[in-house]
């Protein structure tokens, strides 16, 4: 006989990969509405007294600053340098750890650890072709 806990953990896992994203986005346009509906009181206020309503309180409430337009020097390196480290580390871990059982079997698993570290190289000779390429075009 199954129990009640077996028959609800797949729902709930099913409801949580399906439904997340869909409570994420419903969230999110709620805030939106709330922000805008805000904005619409406070310019029928000001029209109900009677004042003035300036140009910028016209125009539809503006959007946060996003932080990921921040330019940051060198990003290519850093994160080749970073996936190449997290990767190699992750491949000796596996490796090391699955070594008893064969040397073929420990290379196999270990190969999990490349899946970053062969990226992380990739943006480093990124890194290098664009550094190579900026250094060849005269300055202005």
């Amino acid at each position: 006989m199954i129990s009640i806990l077996e028959q609800i953990v797949p729902i709930i896992a099913v409801s949580g990969v399906f439904g997340g994203p869909v409570a994420i986005v419903g969230i999110t346009a709620w805030y939106r509405l709330k922000r805008q509906r805000q904005h619409n009181e406070i310019i029928r206020a000001a029209l109900e007294a009677g004042k003035d309503i300036a140009p910028e309180l016209l125009l539809p409430p503006s959007q946060p600053k996003r932080s990921l337009n921040v330019r940051v020097p060198h990003l290519l390196l850093i994160l080749g340098i970073v996936l190449v480290g997290f990767g190699v580390a992750l491949f000796l871990v596996i490796f090391l750890k699955q070594l008893p059982n064969g040397a073929l079997n420990a290379l196999a698993k270990g190969m999990v650890g490349m899946m970053f570290a062969l990226p992380g190289a990739g943006l480093l000779i990124a890194d290098r072709l664009i550094k190579k390429q900026s250094s060849r075009q005269p300055k202005q």
